[in-house]
C-alpha cells in the first residue's frame, strides 16, 4: 500500500501561535511535521479521517498547520488564523470551525454560506467518519470556483 502524500508546505515557526480554539497543543518542531499527529491519529484509529481533511485541504490551496495533537487549517495568506481546527479522539475527529474567518479571508463565502456548507461553528463537534466525508464535501463546494487565493489580513 503506498503512503499518501502530504502537504508540502513553508516551515513551522514556533512563535506563529495563532488562533487556537481551547485545550489546542503547541506547535511541533518542523523535523516532525506530521509525523506526530499522524501516528496519534493512528492509535486512536482516526488516521485515515485526517488524511482525508489534509488531502481535501491540499486540494483547495489550504495551508494545514500541524500540532502534536492536532491539525490548524489556515488560510494561505495568513498561516497564524484559524479556518477550522481538528483533533482526533478515539470516538471520532472533534472540530472547531471559525465561520467569521471565512468571510474575512474569503470575502465571496459569506459566514452564513459557512455553515449551511460545513454545518456548526464556533463550538465543539465530533465526527465520524461519515459526517468528515460531509465536511470536505461542503469544502468542496464552498470552494467550488477554485482554489482559495485569500486576502491578506
Amino acid at each position: 500500500m503506498t503512503k499518501p502524500t502530504l502537504p508540502a508546505q513553508a516551515a513551522l515557526r514556533p512563535h506563529d501561535v495563532g488562533n487556537r480554539p481551547p485545550g489546542e497543543t503547541p506547535p511541533v518542531p518542523d523535523g516532525q511535521r506530521f509525523e506526530t499527529v499522524l501516528a496519534h491519529a493512528e492509535a486512536l484509529g482516526q488516521r485515515v479521517v485526517l488524511e482525508g481533511l489534509l488531502a481535501v485541504a491540499d486540494r483547495l490551496g489550504l495551508y494545514a498547520r500541524p500540532y502534536v495533537l492536532s491539525v490548524m487549517f489556515t488560510p494561505p495568506t495568513n498561516k497564524t488564523r484559524m479556518l477550522f481546527t481538528v483533533w482526533p479522539e478515539a470516538a471520532g475527529m472533534r472540530m472547531w470551525v471559525a465561520a467569521d474567518a471565512f468571510e474575512e479571508f474569503f470575502p465571496e463565502i459569506s459566514a452564513d454560506e459557512t455553515r449551511r456548507q460545513l454545518g456548526p461553528a464556533d463550538q465543539e463537534r465530533l465526527l465520524d467518519q461519515t459526517a468528515a466525508r460531509e465536511f470536505s464535501a461542503g469544502l468542496e463546494r464552498l470552494f467550488r470556483r477554485g482554489p482559495p487565493s485569500g486576502r491578506q489580513v
